[in-house]
């Protein structure tokens, strides 16, 4: 599934737009009159980084992930209603996870869950306040509910329900290549929400879900470009 080595950009569906940052705040950006592939394409410069992201999985709880930023090696964090990331003073990302465990650790814990509606898209909730990322009227913003994340996937199906979901794409810059969309068939196992999201406070029942789980062992480090 998600490699340690590999960067990826994460593309809002609704906006068409990526996850961006300059090594503190975080929001969405395409840049003037460009589509998504022209941004791919031209994703080359020194500050390439500011958009590419990896996959960490984490040793604490199972099934989650870290997000952190390819240039900067910040973690995509939230609070519950704001979006940050956070370079443990800059003292590494093996340090950051060796020490993520303290009553704030999950928020830079993420899951990636499948959506059922829109095949190889995903929701991306965060492991402490059940917030999801999403995006409204096209700027990043996390979204959260006092109904069961479950319900809430299943009956994500307005014209609204893209603003949430989002398309993952793994940076592959070779010749004659292009970054294709992660897409099933993936290492997924279907799981009840409640008990794959642990101690997360719900309401009603939950549905089954598919969770993205991570196959590959991390390995820290970030220095492979």
């Amino acid at each position: 599934m998600f490699s340690p080595s590999q960067a990826y950009y994460i593309i809002n569906v609704e906006w068409e737009k990526f996850v961006d940052t300059h090594g503190k705040e975080v929001w969405l950006w395409i840049g003037q009159d460009k589509d998504v592939e022209t941004a791919i394409a031209e994703n080359r410069t020194p500050a390439a980084g500011n958009i590419r992201w990896r996959f960490l999985d984490c040793p604490h709880q199972p099934d989650t992930f870290y997000i952190v930023n390819d240039r900067h090696e910040a973690f995509l964090d939230t609070h519950g209603t704001d979006l940050s990331v956070w370079n443990n003073g800059g003292r590494g990302v093996p340090q950051a996870v060796a020490g993520n465990t303290s009553k704030h650790a999950g928020s830079i814990r993420w899951w990636v869950l499948d959506c059922p509606h829109q095949p190889g898209t995903f929701y991306i909730v965060n492991a402490r306040h059940g917030t999801f990322l999403g995006a409204d009227r096209g700027k990043l913003s996390p979204w959260s509910t006092s109904r069961d994340i479950a319900d809430v996937i299943a009956e994500n199906t307005s014209r609204y329900a893209a603003n949430i979901c989002w398309h993952i794409r793994p940076v592959l810059h070779r010749a004659g290549s292009t970054a294709q969309l992660v897409a099933a068939p993936l290492p997924q196992r279907l799981v009840a929400l409640r008990a794959a999201l642990g101690t997360l406070p719900m309401v009603g029942p939950s549905r089954p879900l598919r969770l993205l789980r991570p196959t590959t062992p991390a390995t820290w480090s970030l220095a492979a470009r």
